[in-house]
Formats: structure tokens, sequence, C-alpha cells
């Protein structure tokens, strides 16, 4: 259960402030006070979730330069090795059902 409203905040707008304010509110269907103390929530939950997708996008950077380690290993690897070599690891990834890249 929420907590009761007991305390009073006042803030100084501007009039156009409070005049988008109020008429976003109307739009809303809310009274002022209800309509900013959604929009201070949603403030809220907004920065969790782009401190949340800020932590995604770093992992998949990780995530990204590992990937193109991984690459850049195989392509060496396959830039020193024999064409039977090549052909040997090609049939065991057939048998594991794996698409090989071509030679």
């Amino acid at each position: 259960m929420d907590d009761p409203l007991s305390e009073l905040v006042r803030v100084r707008l501007s009039r156009n402030q409070y005049r988008k304010l109020s008429e976003a509110a109307a739009i809303s269907g809310q009274n002022l006070s209800t309509y900013i103390r959604h929009r201070l929530a949603a403030i809220d939950t907004l920065a969790e979730e782009l401190s949340l997708l800020r932590q995604a996008v770093n992992r998949l950077n990780q995530i990204s330069e590992a990937h193109a380690a991984s690459i850049e290993s195989v392509l060496l690897a396959r830039a020193l090795a024999r064409p039977e070599q090549i052909a040997i690891a090609h049939a065991s990834m057939k048998r594991l059902g794996i698409a090989s890249f071509p030679a």
C-alpha cells in the first residue's frame, strides 16, 4: 500500500510552465498534483531503465570485442593451416552440423 501523502512541496513555476503542466494534466484526466507526482515517478523509472540500458550496451561491447578477437584468431589460424588441415576441420564441422566458411 502507498504511504499517505502527508508532505507538501511548494514549487515556483513560470506562467508558461504552469499552463503547460495544467493542460497536460487536464488532457490526461488528472489533477495537477497527481500529474506532477506521476511525472516525477516516471523520471525515476526512466533513469533506472537508462542505467540498465547502458549496462546492457557495455556488455554487448565486451561481447563484440571478444567476438572480434575470436574471429581474428580463427583467421590467423586459418592462414597458417595447410589445405588438408582445413579440409579435416570442415569435415568435423559438417559432422557436428555446423556450416563452415568456404576455403
